[in-house]
């Protein structure tokens, strides 16, 4: 199956370029046409020539508003992929890129395909447009197939934001969001995962 990876590479982050190959080796052995968007593909492409990149776009001023308003920006042509998989950080410091996050989500939510969210960082949440990052992080949560985070001030995070959130503990630190449209899984690999990333 052909797969969106939404990934932070070629930006000298080398935490979130680790989480990045983890994401995209388990994809691709896994028998996926794997293509990862991301915002510096020059810098992208010369670090990882194999793999194929295509440019994550900036929201002009416009699409900043629509979302504020409920409204996703269109990002891309999601009919081409199966599914849609992100690594990386949501909270009021990249707003921009919440709603480039949040837009993506609710087009592959419309089109009934899987979501996931690896290992991520939540919040902290603050300024003028606290509210809005909160609300789509919110809805991003509750429309993802799977939501990881990837330690416990993220999760607390998630539990300030949505009083019925519960949990229950097994291998994978599973935990359930509840709320009045159902229940979806946020699972937490949390601290294995991260001793994996940085080997």
């Amino acid at each position: 199956m052909k797969v969106l990876l939404v990934a932070v590479v070629g930006s000298d982050n080398f935490g979130d370029e680790a989480m990045f190959k983890v994401a995209y080796d388990r994809l691709s052995h896994s028998g996926h046409d794997v293509t990862v968007a991301t915002y510096k593909t020059d810098r992208a492409k010369e670090r990882f020539p194999e793999v194929n990149f295509i440019r994550l776009p900036t929201l002009s001023r416009v699409e900043i508003y629509k979302c504020l308003v409920g409204i996703p920006a269109r990002i891309l042509n999601s009919s081409e992929y199966g599914a849609l998989y992100v690594a990386g950080a949501l909270n009021s410091i990249y707003f921009g890129h919440t709603c480039l996050l949040w837009s993506l989500v609710k087009q592959f939510e419309k089109e009934d395909k899987y979501v996931e969210f690896r290992p991520q960082s939540v919040g902290p949440f603050f300024g003028r447009y606290r509210w809005f990052v909160e609300r789509m992080v919110r809805d991003i949560v509750k429309s993802a197939d799977k939501f990881y985070v990837r330690e416990k001030i993220s999760y607390n995070y998630l539990r300030e934001m949505n009083s019925t959130l519960y949990y229950s503990i097994n291998v994978l630190f599973e935990f359930i969001i509840k709320n009045n449209f159902g229940c979806c899984n946020l699972q937490v690999p949390a601290y294995i995962l991260i001793c994996v990333c940085y080997v």
